[in-house]
């Protein structure tokens, strides 16, 4: 058979080409009202109500959702997207910090901002009672410029220590670390910015201890729709929104809505390698960011290491309700083994964690260890049974005639050759396991990559992040690999695994 030829795909590239540069003048006219967003891609990290409202004066753009402002960056940056839709905030912030490369073209709306609760959550009418002080009196305004003020200037300011008595009621508050200066992660892995010291300041007056939760946007809201936090904490807009399936809160501040594009006549920034000086300091250097990578890689290895043992142990029973002659252990076998293996890895972590799991006192990280281990056991158990299948079953035979019960042939004799075949199955599925364990941040567990997306979203740099957490991800991943083929090598060659072969000559030797 002759090889498949791949000459069709340049002039398919070629196409493509002309086509996406045929209206190269459109794509570079400037952008100063809604008319000029039609046909274009603009990004959107605000509500559907804002969709609405500026597809209403722009009915041929095309929405492209994110809900990472560093990644926003890049794409407007990149020339992914023309134009980003957001409040005018974070406009002013990113006009501070890159002078002459953003412009507002125009503004389309007016929202309110305030807090997510949970649905029935008592304590919300003394909290509605504290921010509409906070707002009357100006307190809140004041709170939000000195944290503005503060970050333009590159900055960080302490947040206040709690005042709550040390006995008091503890708000769980899910805290969405993506909206600097609102809400960001500083320092030691401490959530601060405007919104939670407004939060934090009414909890106090309540008299509530708050514990903030560290949280993607989607695991915010889940978070309090599913009763797991009992308030969600960011630079929310829940003035135009219907909200469903929690409650709101009284608004603490106003924001206007507003389209930013790139400013194609201001500056064109720091040469190639200050650029690359200048991002490497941000990620690394300022506020030791470098430990927040350090901290992530510590909870991811925890969660590997667990899940290894976990799904060990459950690989032995899964085995052996797979290989039972009881049709019901045999069923229920199966259906474990069929779940597991059908489901994917983050859809089993959302069901465990704000499901299964949404009305028990237990940490997202025991939950992660569950839920991959439980995933792993299912793996490694249909393994094992095809590894126990493959060896022949004379050995055991033989074993049995020498005078080995059962259970000491299985243990001696089927397992430890069992054991080699599988080694490489187990490399596999654990290095695999391994790299799946980056989705865990979507339940509030900052790992690795948690943690090279918050310094994502406080620099507006992904180069250094992003290709720090993939080397060391690679790097562990090959050390896994070295170390278990190395083991395989060690075990194939002990006497133990020739323990079988022994046997049978004995056997051979007896009968002859």
């Amino acid at each position: 058979m002759k090889p498949m030829r791949f000459s069709f795909i340049l002039p398919l590239a070629l196409c493509a080409v002309l086509l996406g540069c045929g209206d190269g003048k459109r794509a570079d006219a400037p952008i100063r009202t809604a008319a000029d967003l039609n046909g274009r891609p603009v990004a959107h990290m605000s509500s559907g109500f804002h969709r609405e409202k500026l597809k209403k004066l722009a009915p041929d753009l095309v929405f492209h959702p994110y809900t990472d402002y560093g990644l926003v960056f890049e794409a407007l940056c990149g020339r992914k997207i023309d134009a980003i839709s957001l409040g005018a905030s974070y406009a002013e912030l990113w006009s501070a910090k890159f002078p002459g490369r953003f412009r507002v073209a125009f503004a389309y709306a007016d929202d309110a901002c305030g807090f997510l609760a949970r649905r029935g959550w008592p304590h919300l009418p003394a909290l509605n009672g504290q921010l509409r002080r906070m707002r009357e009196s100006g307190e809140a305004q004041r709170i939000f410029r000195k944290w503005m003020d503060a970050v333009k200037r590159g900055e960080t300011p302490d947040m206040p220590a709690s005042s709550a008595p040390a006995d008091a009621p503890v708000v769980r508050v899910a805290a969405f670390s993506g909206t600097e200066p609102h809400c960001f992660v500083a320092e030691g892995m401490h959530v601060v910015g405007s919104c939670a010291e407004i939060l934090q300041t009414c909890l106090d007056r309540i008299g509530l201890a708050t514990q903030f939760q560290i949280q993607s946007f989607e695991g915010m809201c889940a978070a309090v729709e599913s009763g797991r936090s009992d308030v969600a904490c960011a630079w929310i807009y829940t003035g135009g929104n219907t909200f469903t399936t929690v409650d709101v809160s009284e608004m603490f501040a106003g924001e206007t809505m507003c389209v930013l594009v790139r400013d194609e006549r201001g500056a064109g920034g720091d040469g190639r390698w200050a650029s690359l000086v200048r991002s490497f300091r941000q990620t690394f250097v300022v506020e030791r960011r470098w430990k927040l990578l350090l901290d992530g890689f510590g909870v991811t290895a925890l969660i590997t290491v667990c899940m290894a043992l976990l799904g060990v142990v459950l690989a032995f029973p899964v085995c052996l309700l797979r290989a039972s002659r009881l049709r019901a252990f045999a069923f229920i076998g199966t259906v474990y083994v069929r779940v597991f293996q059908g489901t994917p890895i983050l859809v089993l972590l959302l069901l465990f964690y704000y499901v299964l799991f949404a009305d028990v006192e237990i940490g997202a990280v025991p939950v992660a260890i569950l839920a991959f281990g439980m995933n792993l056991g299912a793996n490694l158990g249909e393994a094992l049974r095809s590894a126990v299948s493959a060896v022949p079953r004379g050995q055991t035979e033989a074993a049995l005639a020498l005078g080995y019960g059962p259970v000491r042939a299985f243990w001696r004799i089927v397992l430890p050759q069992a054991v080699r075949i599988i080694l490489p199955v187990f490399r596999g599925e654990l290095v695999a396991h391994f790299k799946a364990t980056s989705v865990v941040g979507f339940i509030a567990v900052t790992d690795l990559t948690k943690a090279s997306d918050l310094i994502r979203n406080r620099t507006y740099e992904a180069l250094f992040p992003i290709l720090a957490t993939a080397a060391i991800y690679f790097v562990v991943a090959g050390v896994l690999s070295w170390s278990l083929d190395r083991l395989h090598r060690r075990l194939a060659n002990r006497s133990v695994l020739s323990r079988a072969s022994r046997v049978t000559e004995r056997f051979r030797s007896s009968g002859a």
